[in-house]
C-alpha cells in the first residue's frame, strides 16, 4: 500500500480508501489475487499502459 500510496502522491489513507471505491464501483474484492490479476490484464489488454504515463489509452 505504501508503494501504491506514492505512485499516485496519497497518504496511505487515501490510498485505502481510493482502493474501496474501487472495489465498490467494479463490485470486486481486490484482496483476492486472482481479481487483482483479472483486472491487470482487462486494463493492459485495453491499452491502460498509456495511463500510467497520463495520455489516454487508445
Amino acid at each position: 500500500m505504501t508503494e501504491f500510496a506514492k505512485a499516485l502522491n496519497l497518504s496511505r489513507p487515501a490510498a485505502y480508501s481510493r482502493l474501496g471505491t474501487i472495489e465498490r464501483l467494479l463490485g470486486v474484492d481486490l484482496s483476492d489475487s486472482d481479481t487483482r490479476l483479472s483486472l491487470h490484464l482487462a486494463v493492459l489488454a485495453h491499452g491502460g499502459r498509456g495511463l500510467a504515463s497520463g495520455s489516454p489509452a487508445q
